[in-house]
């Protein structure tokens, strides 16, 4: 099975029971996870990336090359960065936020 950094709309939406696994399913042609359901602690089901100076260094020069493009990222720049530097897929339900093309974006239905 795929490893995916979830987007924190993606856990919201989990511990609030506001998506299913088919509609996970159905996003896209490729293979997906089922939107995991959320009980106890998220650190002991999934793991944790840390919030390192690489990360956060990546998110910065992200943040500074859109602002001289003209498009302000806000701070889901930080879990871009996340994904970007450990080799993840992101599964979101908002991929206006994830404009880097370098970054593998699943995309769930709002």
């Amino acid at each position: 099975m795929p490893t995916f950094l979830l987007d924190t709309s993606v856990i919201i939406d989990a511990i609030n029971d506001r998506r299913g696994p088919r509609q996970a399913s159905a996003a896209s042609t490729q293979p997906q996870p089922p939107t995991p359901k959320v009980t106890g602690s998220i650190r002991r089901r999934w793991p944790c990336y840390p919030l390192t100076w690489p990360v956060s260094e990546l998110a910065g020069l992200l943040k500074r090359d859109y602002a001289r493009k003209g498009r302000v990222l806000n701070l889901d720049v930080l879990i871009a960065a996340t994904a970007l530097h450990n080799r993840l897929p992101l599964l979101t339900d908002n991929t206006r936020d994830f404009p880097m093309p370098a970054l593998t974006l699943h995309a769930l239905p709002r």
